[in-house]
């Protein structure tokens, strides 16, 4: 892979008036027959809906569900409300996570007390706290960034994120 190369996941990719195939590592042929490009109306109709559904978690869901299913359904619309829940999905199990790791540390904190009762300065208490905030500002910055590509018309993914939500679905060809 060349130094300058983009990174995305493999798929089709609209190259001028054509789709081409990326592998994840190099580009492949022009697609015949294939894949056909969505219309940039439906990427224009369902911009400022998938805007809003990447920084407002529950109107994804929403947004999902009244697409889905439909047959004229908003492909890049359906994407995105779809990659926006997934992150929040695991951003909510980082979060659990995180709380279940401040109250051990405060629980462990309060049981290390020592013969005079008192118990030392909670560090860990402090520094799980500040871990979670640090998540929650990484989160809020990485929505930011989607809703920011999104609006610009990129068929957005988030990175490192699980995906339980539409897992399969390629919602570019579907």
């Amino acid at each position: 892979m060349n130094p300058g190369e983009p990174r995305f996941a493999p798929g089709w990719y609209p190259e001028g008036p054509h789709l081409r195939w990326w592998d994840g590592s190099q580009w492949g042929p022009y697609a015949t027959g294939g894949p056909v490009a969505p219309p940039q109306s439906e990427i224009e109709r369902g911009r400022m809906l998938a805007l809003l559904g990447h920084l407002v978690g529950l109107l994804a869901l929403i947004l999902y569900l009244m697409e889905k299913d439909k047959p004229d359904r908003n492909r890049y619309l359906c994407h995105h409300a779809c990659e926006a829940i997934n992150h929040q999905i695991t951003f909510m199990v980082v979060w659990v996570v995180g709380v279940v790791a401040f109250f051990a540390t405060g629980v462990a904190s309060i049981m290390s007390a020592g013969p005079d009762g008192h118990a030392g300065f909670p560090t860990a208490v402090f520094v799980v706290w500040g871990v979670m905030v640090v998540l929650g500002m990484v989160n809020l910055v990485i929505a930011i960034v989607a809703a920011v590509r999104t609006y610009q018309g990129v068929w957005w993914r988030y990175p490192l994120t699980i995906r339980l939500v539409g897992r399969g679905i390629d919602w570019q060809n579907a």
